[in-house]
């Protein structure tokens, strides 16, 4: 079958292929900063899932429910995804992507100021 591939998407391919190390550094980054989230996470007494990819999924304390907190944190700027109704350990966690060290400080920021540790 033909592929449609747009010329962004070849000249972004191309930059790759001949700078691994752009590719490279990212990976970096966001182990660095899923380290760094999942460090604060757990100062925080928050129970968490580390990924191979991306993202990270925690687990709201008992005393706030996933959506609301969910809520809190898009009202935020944040984008999450709830996990439920998976019939796995992450059912009642909320999904986040990993970000910048800003972003994530932000994040915690926001997580220690609504879940009253």
């Amino acid at each position: 079958p033909l592929l449609d591939i747009n010329l962004l998407a070849i000249k972004s391919v191309s930059l790759l292929l001949e700078n691994p190390e752009i590719l490279e550094n990212h990976v970096l980054q966001v182990r660095n900063g899923m380290d760094y989230l999942g460090d604060n996470l757990f100062d925080l007494g928050i129970e968490y899932y580390l990924s191979n990819a991306n993202f990270v999924h925690f687990r709201p304390p008992n005393h706030i429910e996933m959506k609301v907190l969910s809520n809190i944190l898009s009202s935020e700027g944040f984008r999450v995804r709830p996990t439920d109704n998976t019939n796995t350990k992450l059912d009642g966690c909320i999904r986040i992507t990993v970000g910048t060290p800003q972003q994530i400080e932000a994040l915690i920021n926001v997580l220690a100021s609504n879940i009253g540790n």
